[in-house]
C-alpha cells in the first residue's frame, strides 16, 4: 500500500512538471526592432558616443552580438528593466553614460532610457545587451 501511494505521487509529479514545460515551451518571442544610442553624461543630449540597431525575429540590425542580445530579451520577455546582469566587477569610477532605446515589440512602441555610472556597470546591468 505504501509503495502504491508512492507511486502515484511520484506519477503526479511527473504530470504536473511536463505540464510546467509545456507552459514554458508555449512562450512566443516577439518580434522586435530596437535603436540603441550610448550618451556621455547623465542625459541623452549632445552627440550619441555609440549607435547601433538590433532586430529580433529574425535577427539582425548592427549590434556585434545580435543573437545574444535577442536571447537576453527573450529571457526577459522583452522587458530591458528585467535583464540579468554579467555580475562583472567594475571599477568604481563615476564616469556616467546615458543609454536611449527606441523601437517596437509586438506592434508597441518601445522608449527605454537609464544613466549608469559608467559603461561597464551599463554592459553588466543589461547581461551585455548593452555591449556595443
Amino acid at each position: 500500500m505504501r509503495f502504491l501511494s508512492l507511486s502515484s505521487t511520484l506519477v503526479a509529479i511527473y504530470a504536473i512538471s511536463t505540464l510546467v514545460e509545456a507552459g514554458d515551451s508555449s512562450y512566443k518571442p516577439d518580434k522586435a526592432h530596437y535603436t540603441f544610442a550610448i550618451y556621455r553624461g547623465k542625459d541623452v543630449f549632445g552627440t550619441a558616443i555609440a549607435k547601433t540597431t538590433l532586430n529580433c525575429h529574425p535577427t539582425g540590425g548592427t549590434h556585434p552580438h545580435a543573437k545574444a542580445a535577442c536571447s537576453a530579451l527573450d529571457k526577459a520577455h522583452g522587458d530591458f528593466k528585467k535583464l540579468k546582469s554579467t555580475n562583472t566587477v567594475c571599477i568604481a569610477i563615476f564616469d556616467p553614460v546615458t543609454i536611449s532605446i527606441k523601437g517596437k515589440r509586438n506592434g508597441s512602441t518601445v522608449n527605454f532610457e537609464r544613466t549608469y555610472s559608467n559603461r561597464c556597470i551599463m554592459v553588466s546591468d543589461s547581461g551585455r545587451v548593452f555591449d556595443f
